[in-house]
């Protein structure tokens, strides 16, 4: 098991949540938000941070329009500062050597969470 469901990665450590055998991290920055001047411009390394981060909410998604499937828009928080990742992981140790599954949602390029 994570101690107290913390790890730590290059920018500082994140604090998730056990959830039935499983550590969620909800909300991990992948790059700095690509607002201002980096707005249409490549992903940046996100900045670090100080202290323990929780990583327990999910962020924004992507700025879409609603097509009438899924949730209702005006209950999906929508923003430009959407480059974060949602990791699960077996309640293994950090140093266990484990496959990894990634999934990029399609979307049909019309949606997307």
């Amino acid at each position: 098991m994570f101690k107290d469901n913390i790890v730590t990665c290059k920018q500082g450590s994140l604090r998730g949540t056990a959830e039935n055998g499983i550590t969620v991290f909800r909300g991990v920055p992948f790059a700095q938000p690509p607002v201002g001047e980096l707005r249409w411009r490549e992903p940046q390394p996100p900045h670090s941070w100080g202290g323990v981060r929780p990583a327990v909410s999910f962020s924004a998604i992507p700025v879409q329009r609603h097509f009438g499937f899924g949730s209702n828009e005006a209950q999906l928080w929508q923003s430009e500062d959407c480059l974060y990742l949602n990791i699960w992981t077996p309640g293994s140790g950090p140093e266990d050597k484990l496959p990894v599954f990634v999934w990029f949602y399609g979307g049909a390029y019309m949606g997307g969470r």
